[in-house]
């Protein structure tokens, strides 16, 4: 169900942010996400990710994108929200990404191709991660 640019699912416990950049995320993984209970929102672009945090309220940000803006916003997320963020891109092999992904306090990183069922399996590790620290 599409409302407000928003995917919903009913009784939908997790609130998953997708920020696309030139890559958009491939639909199969937004519909995994769908039908193992999340809600998916998706927003094309960092600068309005910005303005619509708070009306978003997520509870876990995937950044797919893996340019300078990703991880300044990166850590904005962390800053603002406090949650868990997950970068896709298509290589982390190199040295200064692999720090810079560090730096920017991502919690993990997906690098092209991956699976679907993989995908959700570690969004779900790393939701439960995080509502273990945070009681």
């Amino acid at each position: 169900m599409l409302i407000d640019g928003h995917i919903k699912k009913k009784n939908v416990s997790d609130k998953v942010l997708i920020i696309e950049g030139d890559s958009p995320l491939e639909e199969r993984f937004v519909l995994s996400l769908i039908d193992s209970g999340f809600s998916v929102a998706r927003i094309s672009g960092y600068s309005q990710t910005l303005l619509d945090l708070n009306s978003l309220n997520p509870d876990i940000a995937i950044l797919d994108d893996t340019l300078i803006d990703s991880l300044r916003v990166c850590v904005q997320l962390h800053t603002a929200l406090g949650i868990p963020v997950v970068l896709v891109g298509r290589d982390s092999s190199q040295q200064i990404w692999q720090k810079a992904i560090v730096e920017a306090k991502a919690d993990f990183y997906f690098k092209r191709p991956f699976s679907c069922k993989l995908f959700v399996t570690r969004i779900k590790a790393i939701l439960r991660r995080h509502a273990w620290r945070n009681v």
